[in-house]
């Protein structure tokens, strides 16, 4: 982050929970992308959580090609809210989506970098 123009990266420890056991969580650092549609969840987080890959789908970036996709839900702030991730490599860092954090009903303050609630649209 830079103290010149909008924040586009921030760094948020959140939980994850699989869809089908959300008594278990597990406490995870990503990085909030603003760009960035879709959340990146390394291969191994998801399989701590016992979370199986749903299909694949083409992406234009992340380097082309079939990427194999799932579901997480998310806590942040007493906030729950399940969301599509991308499955990434073991290397990649964990990124946080605006698909996730909009489903959470948060928003990021381009001047301060802060996230704040917000109303969710329909």
């Amino acid at each position: 982050m830079t103290d010149k123009g909008p924040f586009r990266f921030i760094y948020l420890k959140m939980q994850l929970a699989n869809p089908a056991h959300v008594d278990r969580w597990i406490e995870v650092g990503l990085l909030t992308d603003t760009r960035s549609r879709l959340s990146i969840v390394p291969r191994s987080l998801l399989e701590r959580l016992d979370i199986q890959p749903m299909g694949k789908r083409r992406f234009r970036i992340l380097g082309g090609g079939e990427r194999e996709t799932g579901g997480v839900v998310f806590k942040y702030r007493g906030r729950i809210a399940p969301a599509p991730v991308v499955v990434g490599e073991d290397h990649e860092t964990p990124i946080l989506g605006l698909r996730a954090l909009e489903s959470l009903g948060f928003q990021v303050d381009p001047h301060t970098g802060q996230l704040n609630p917000t109303e969710l649209l329909l």
